[in-house]
């Protein structure tokens, strides 16, 4: 798939489809934006705070069960520390 379909999908899958939030409404359209973050270059870390907070993205996995993404630019915004991970 090209990246612009890629996005698309994933826009509309957020927008409607995201079991944790209603879906948009026709009155919400004028108040909402988009970012885009491709994470790329995945590297293993030495240690599990082997990363810098607004700088790299974490992808963390337990047990082969649970796993989060955390982009570089929400942690700043959510004033993240590494400990709150």
């Amino acid at each position: 798939m090209k990246l612009d379909d890629l996005i698309f999908s994933y826009t509309k899958n957020a927008a409607f489809k995201d079991p944790r939030f209603d879906p948009i409404s026709i009155n919400e359209f004028t108040q909402l934006s988009c970012d885009v973050s491709a994470l790329h270059s995945f590297e293993k870390g030495l240690a599990w705070d082997n990363f810098e907070i607004g700088l790299h993205g974490v992808d963390m996995t337990y047990k082969n069960q649970y796993s989060a993404t955390f982009l570089p630019q929400v942690m700043v915004e959510h004033q993240m520390d590494k400990a709150s991970m």
